[in-house]
Parts: C-alpha cells; sequence; structure tokens
C-alpha cells in the first residue's frame, strides 16, 4: 500500500477576490461614457477559476454613481464577491466667455469671392467660432458659454495687435483663441515667391506680434487661458485668383509659433495636419 499513488485531495479553500478601487471621472457631456477598469485580484480556489464583473469593463456608464459586482467561480463552485463603485460627474469648464480672434478665417470668410475688390462672403453660420460655440454649449450644457467672434478680415498680424487691447476691455473675455498672420504671407510668402529673405523677415515679424498677442492676452484682467493656433496650409486654387501661401513658409512659421507658445506660457492648438 505504500507504493500506491496518493491522489490529491481537492482544496477546499474558496477563491477570494480583492476588487480594485472606486473609480471616479469627470465627463463633458450629459450622458453616459465608457469606462474601463481594472480586473480584480483573485487568490485560491481550484482551476478553472472564473471571473464576472456587471458592468462589465468598457461597459457603458451614466452620470452619478454606479455599484460594480464581481463574482468568481472554481470548478467546485466555491465563489467570491466583492463590489466597488464608478461615479462619473459632469466637468464644468474653467472659462465661460471665450474671444476668437484673427483675421478672416476667423471671421469665416470662405474665399468664395475671386477678386479683392469684389465683397468677400462672410459665412458667419460655419464660421469656426459659430461652430465652437455649439459644440462647447452642447457638451457643457447650462454653462452660459459663449465664443464672441472678433475675427477682421485683410488685417495684418500689426494692425490686429493694436485692435486686441481694445477688443479685451470690450468683451472681457475668460480665454482668448490667437489665430493670425495669414495676411502677412500672403503679401511676401506666396505659393509662386516662395521662402525669400522677406519673406523670412515677415515669418519672423509675425512670430514677434503674435508673442505681443500672448503677452497683451495674459496680461488682461480676467483672462485665464490664451490659446495660440497654428496656421493651416492653402487650400485649392478657385478660379484664376490665386492666394495660395507657400507650404514651406506656413511650416516654417508654424514651428516659430510652437517654440514661441512655450515660451509665453500659451497653450498651443495645432490644427495644421488636420487640415493636410
Amino acid at each position: 500500500c505504500g507504493n500506491d499513488p496518493v491522489i490529491p485531495t481537492p482544496s477546499t479553500n474558496p477563491p477570494t477576490m480583492t476588487c480594485p478601487a472606486d473609480v471616479s471621472a469627470r465627463v463633458s457631456l450629459n450622458a453616459s461614457q465608457l469606462v474601463e477598469f481594472a480586473a480584480p485580484t483573485v487568490s485560491g480556489g481550484v482551476a478553472p477559476v472564473t471571473l464576472t464583473c456587471t458592468p462589465a469593463s468598457g461597459s457603458r456608464f451614466s452620470l452619478g454613481t454606479t455599484s460594480v459586482t464581481c463574482v468568481v467561480a472554481d470548478s467546485l463552485n466555491h465563489t467570491g464577491q466583492c463590489s466597488f463603485k464608478v461615479t462619473l460627474t459632469r466637468a464644468t469648464l474653467g472659462a465661460t466667455r471665450f474671444l476668437a480672434f484673427g483675421d478672416s478665417v476667423t471671421q469665416g470668410q470662405n474665399g468664395l469671392s475671386e477678386s479683392l475688390v469684389a465683397p468677400r462672403y462672410v459665412d458667419v453660420p460655419n464660421a469656426y467660432p459659430t461652430k465652437l460655440q455649439a459644440s462647447l454649449q452642447r457638451d457643457f450644457p447650462d454653462q452660459g458659454i459663449v465664443v464672441v467672434n472678433e475675427g477682421l478680415g485683410g488685417e495684418f498680424v500689426e494692425d490686429a495687435l493694436e485692435r486686441l487691447r481694445g477688443v479685451l476691455v470690450q468683451d472681457q473675455p475668460d480665454a482668448v483663441l490667437l489665430l493670425d498672420g495669414y495676411n502677412n504671407l500672403l503679401n511676401w510668402c506666396s505659393q509662386s515667391q516662395g521662402v525669400t529673405l522677406a519673406c523670412a523677415t515677415t515669418i519672423d515679424l509675425v512670430v514677434a506680434k503674435l508673442g505681443e498677442c500672448v503677452r497683451t492676452a495674459r496680461s488682461s484682467s480676467g483672462v485665464r487661458y490664451v490659446f495660440l493656433s497654428t496656421l493651416t496650409p492653402s487650400g485649392l486654387l478657385r478660379g484664376s485668383f490665386d492666394r495660395r501661401i507657400s507650404l514651406d513658409a506656413v511650416i516654417r512659421l508654424n514651428a516659430k509659433i510652437a517654440e514661441m507658445a512655450g515660451a509665453e506660457g500659451a497653450t498651443l492648438v495645432n490644427p495644421y495636419p488636420l487640415f493636410q
């Protein structure tokens, strides 16, 4: 009998588990959101051991607090259980009054007119400040968010700097969105000209004046955030009136804008790759 094989006795220790800590998140939309969480830590039990959490990780959770219950079971039908909470609260923005400042791109000119003599068509419903306000009001309801459009077509950045001071006093924004410099490049950095010495000098001028715009905005009473945008590449040629800017000039300017934004404490916004 001493040579008989020893048959292992199945463990009678039920599986145990430790749930992750409670999960908290702030969401912009007044709706549900997908939430992922770490799996509980399981020990003991007789294989195979199965683990089920309800709701499962990756499920859609609603605003408020939801209890998640996790159950583990082994092959002997021993079970263990634990639970934790997932809490979603609606985020609030640190700014509710935004000043969109710049040239015709901000104003909403769509470039349909082929001549500087003919009136430029300003498409207000499709201007980016209009779209931005609608988006923010949807994502952060009941916060009274306003985006003021202070774009002015045909303006050079040095003139925009002078105008900005009065606009800040008039509009009293919490946040400033700066997008400017197209008109300076249009005159000296057209696609046909490329990056000449005059174009390089213009790029430096635009960066310097944008830097002054950032400092002016940051020093204004009530302004807590300053966002500085890169320039987008030129679109396709419409008709015979060519207003395209040298792509190389835009790339060089954007690199300097990014460097300056960091030095001046502005938040860089880079739409350029989205328009390529």
